[in-house]
Formats: C-alpha cells, sequence, structure tokens
C-alpha cells in the first residue's frame, strides 16, 4: 500500500529545508517503522524553484515549489501544480494531510482520477473546514476529538496520533543544574517576561531566539548572575538541557500542547503553564500543573522547596510520557488508523446542509479570489510586454 503524507504548506519560520524536515519527526519515524508493510512517502512544499529529495535522510523527503503566485503565499493556500501531477503519477492509495491546507486538500478531493481516501493529522487550535472531504482523523489531543471531531469520533473513523518523542530523548537523571528551564521563541506570544519575578531567586535556563532577544536581555540584566539565555539549539541536544533542570515553566499566552511538553515529561521534568492558555490536555497537578497567572510565581516556590512532591510528580511525568509518546505507542496508533482509513472514503453525507453550504461558499470565495489574482497577475504580464514591444 502507497501511503503519501503531505505537508501542504511551508513551515512559518521556515529558514531551509531541513528545518521543515525537523517538525516531521513523527512522520519520518513511521515512515522507517513501518516500511515493511506500507510504501510511506514524505512531500513537502518549498519556496525554492524546483523540485528535489535528500537522499540522504532517512524516509526520503521530497520537496516541491509552490506556484509563484504573489496574493498566494499564504501559509494555507499554497498552490503546487509541480505536487499535483507527481501525485497523479505516483497514484497512492492513501493521501495523509499533516496540518491545514485548504486549496490541494479539495483539489484532491476533486480529482476523480485518484482514490479519495484522504486523511488529516491534526493539532493545535484550528477550526477546519477540510472536514467534509476527510475519510479519517488523526487528533494529537482527546479535548480536539470531542470538541472538534465528535462526529467522526462516533462512526469510528477518528483517533489519537499522539507527539512523538525517541527513546534516546527519554533521560532520566539526579544531577540538575538548573531550577527552571524555558524554551520557546523570544515573542510576545512565548511570554518569558512573566519569568521576571522568578529571576532573582531561582537559575532559570531559557532556550530560544527571537525578535524580543535583545529587550529580554535588558530586563533580565540585573538577574543575569541567575538567568542563562543560550540561544536556539539543534532539536537533538534539547532533551539533554531539560533533563539537566528541575521544572519546566512555559509562560505562553496561547498554545495547543507543545512538543516541549512532550519531552519534558520524558525527562521527568514537571511541566507549569497558565491555565487560560493552554488547549491540549495533561494530568493536572499529577505531571504539573495548569496555574492561573497570579498563582505562577508561589507554585513555582512550593514545588521547587518541596523535594518529596516534586519528585513524584517528577516519576509521574516520566510514567505518563512512557505511556503516551513512546515510538511502539505512536506505531500503533498510526497503523490502527490506516487499517480504518483503507477500509473508508469520505463520509461527506453525514454533515448538515448548512455545513455543506458554509464549506462550499468557502471554496467558491477562494477560487474567485484565486482566479482575479491570476487574472490580474496575467493581465500586468501582458501590459508590461505590450508597452515594451512597443518602444
Amino acid at each position: 500500500m502507497k501511503i503519501i503524507i503531505i505537508f501542504p504548506h511551508l513551515s512559518s519560520n521556515e529558514k531551509d529545508e531541513h528545518l521543515t524536515y525537523e517538525r516531521a519527526i513523527r512522520e519520518q519515524f513511521i515512515s522507517e517503522s513501518l516500511r515493511d508493510i506500507y510504501d510511506i512517502q514524505l512531500w513537502f512544499l518549498t519556496s525554492k524553484s524546483f523540485s528535489f529529495s535528500f537522499f540522504n535522510s532517512s524516509g526520503y523527503p521530497t520537496y516541491f515549489p509552490i506556484d509563484k503566485i504573489k496574493h498566494f503565499k499564504k501559509s494555507k493556500w499554497h498552490v503546487s501544480n509541480t505536487l499535483k501531477n507527481a501525485l497523479i503519477l505516483a497514484k497512492p492509495d492513501i493521501v495523509i494531510f499533516k496540518g491545514l491546507g485548504y486549496y490541494l486538500p479539495y483539489w484532491l478531493y476533486k480529482n476523480k482520477t485518484l482514490p479519495n481516501k484522504i486523511g488529516f493529522i491534526v493539532g493545535g487550535n484550528t477550526f477546519d473546514i477540510l472536514l467534509p472531504v476527510a475519510s479519517y482523523i488523526f487528533s494529537e489531543f482527546n479535548y480536539q476529538i470531542q470538541n472538534n471531531y465528535k462526529i467522526f469520533s462516533i462512526k469510528g473513523i477518528c483517533s489519537k496520533l499522539g507527539k512523538y518523542i525517541p527513546d534516546k530523548d527519554f533521560i532520566l537523571t539526579d544531577n540538575k543544574d538548573f531550577d527552571i528551564i524555558s524554551i520557546g521563541d523570544l515573542s510576545r506570544r512565548k511570554n518569558h517576561i512573566a519569568l521576571l519575578p522568578l529571576a532573582q531567586k531561582w537559575k532559570i535556563l531559557i532556550i530560544g531566539d527571537g525578535p524580543l532577544k535583545n529587550d529580554l536581555l535588558e530586563k533580565f540584566k540585573p538577574y543575569e548572575h541567575n538567568v542563562h539565555f543560550i540561544g536556539s539549539l539543534n532539536r537533538n541536544k534539547i532533551a539533554q538541557y531539560i533533563s539537566k533542570s528541575k521544572i519546566m515553566v512555559h509562560p505562553s499566552l496561547s498554545e495547543g500542547f507543545p512538543r516541549v511538553f512532550a519531552e519534558s515529561f520524558a525527562c521527568g521534568v514537571p511541566v507549569i503553564t497558565f491555565k487560560k492558555a493552554i488547549k491540549g490536555e495533561f494530568p493536572d497537578n499529577k505531571v504539573g500543573k495548569l496555574v492561573n497567572d497570579a498563582d505562577l510565581e508561589e507554585y513555582v516556590e512550593y514545588v521547587l522547596t518541596n523535594n518529596k512532591f516534586r519528585n513524584e510528580i517528577s516519576r509521574n511525568a516520566f510514567e505518563y510520557a512512557n505511556n503516551e509518546f513512546r515510538g511502539t505507542v505512536i506505531k500503533q496508533q498510526f497503523q490502527n488508523g490506516i487499517i480504518t482509513l483503507s477500509n473508508h472514503t469520505n463520509i461527506t453525507s453525514i454533515y448538515s446542509l448548512k455545513y455543506k453550504i458554509i464549506t462550499k461558499f468557502y471554496y467558491f470565495y477562494w477560487y474567485i479570489d484565486y482566479y482575479f489574482y491570476k487574472l490580474l497577475s496575467n493581465s500586468k504580464r501582458f501590459i508590461i510586454s505590450f508597452f515594451k514591444g512597443t518602444r
């Protein structure tokens, strides 16, 4: 069985293709571990003007250029005729989209020459207009299944596909160099400034880079003996730093269930984060804590000064990660979903007429928008070439 997993838009912070491939660590593992059963290929979009593959990388990801239409460089509306043509030639049995990509899934759904077995791997806080074209949904969180994809769950065609942590990143150690670790882009949303009240008393490690770097360095300067900024790190090194920290404090203003949570639990490091910001779930007060903004400083103090309690939730965190994020678990979750997906086609008929009309209107708007700008672009080129020719 041939399965193609498509990443239908560029990474928002893409600098090169290796960075894009890094966000496919779970899908890479799946393609490797199930290669004796399925032919699983990973396809990405690239801002380069040509297709290419990294043959020295496991899984052999293939990259396809996005069409150079200025208006449609928006991440969810990328178009790639090169990818579309390759998909027709590849004739896959199943196509799975990782994340949102409104145009490509709809094109595939309408293309009658290709099998109509379309799956999605979704995470984060998304409302997905793709639902009517899906044959199966892999969701990263239970709350998504209950709230967003309940009708799929009732029909038995939605299941969890959790975060994947490699075995080498399950690290337990009693040697702790830092009290607190915080990982994320140095941006307003990640809200690292909330760590400032903790800086005087606790030794803090901050991993990440971003537009607020200089501003944060200035604000934390009075506590530079305690607070260490080490910039961005290769993903392979992050677990080593997490394991040497007592707790993770993640003060972000808005999140789903970030990968660093899973990485922390795999190192037996409890996570403390804001209740109002986190939509993903974990066992509250057993492997970490969802706190109110005003309670952050007090709870951090409690955990760091209460060794018995911290050791208990550390053990819980490691056990939780062992049951949720190990490769054997993820492999089985994916395989179970594929078995079900291979026996289903899309289930558009279960949706209400109102929902179908809204979705069709959305795509109709996109097509009008798309062809208007395409016409405008072609007209502009014609006018320029005409006047150049009359000189």
